[in-house]
């Protein structure tokens, strides 16, 4: 029993470090290739030559039907994409997520809370704090739509009072604008009746 002591100690420190060494590649933006993190190719192309320490990979653009995953819309089904997986079609306010560690599969899932559908990364990001910015929130955000921040327009002291006595002259000369207006009606109407009273006393 004693013996066996130290190659389990020795089987769950290696199981240990390797877990710890790990990469954490964004499935979403790079691929694994020999321990390091990669770039993923734009759309329509396909990793030419792998990344390096040095350089990064080298696309090149697919040319009619080919076995990579990437020229075939496809999503890699394991870690060295000898296998290619369909890409579900995501319907807005979801994202694509995947799962396992050496062989993967893909489903589409909502976007959680405090989280939105970005259209233009295809995926959730989370929703703008408007506060860390000091700034108002004009519209809070849901799962397909950002927050919207704005400023509070603040005037100052005078310059509303400078708009109220504009505003105050200007309905006064409205007003008096009408009452001439109105007296001018009444003045024209005055010598018609006038007249006509003065026919009715000399035909009577």
């Amino acid at each position: 029993m004693d013996k066996v002591k130290p190659y389990v100690i020795l089987f769950a420190t290696g199981c240990v470090l390797s877990m710890c060494m790990a990469l954490d590649c964004n499935w979403k933006t790079q691929y694994e290739y020999k321990g390091r993190c990669c770039k993923t190719c734009p759309s329509g192309e396909f990793p030419k030559q792998h990344c390096s320490e040095n350089s990064p990979s080298v696309c090149e653009k697919c040319k009619g039907k080919s076995d990579h995953c990437f020229c075939n819309n496809a999503l890699c089904e394991n870690v060295d994409c000898s296998k290619c997986s369909t890409n579900p079609q995501c319907k807005q306010g979801e994202e694509l997520k995947r799962t396992g560690s050496f062989k993967f599969g893909y489903n589409c899932g909502v976007c959680t809370n405090q989280t939105y559908y970005s259209e233009k990364d295809k995926m959730c990001k989370p929703i703008k704090d408007c506060s860390e910015i000091g700034m108002l929130v004009i519209f809070r955000g849901n799962r397909t739509h950002n927050a919207l921040c704005g400023y509070q327009v603040s005037y100052p002291n005078d310059l509303v009072t400078h708009i109220g006595v504009v505003m105050g002259l200007v309905i006064t000369g409205l007003a008096c604008l009408a009452i001439l207006i109105y007296l001018c009606i009444q003045r024209t109407r005055e010598p018609r009746t006038k007249k006509r009273h003065i026919l009715d006393t000399t035909e009577t």
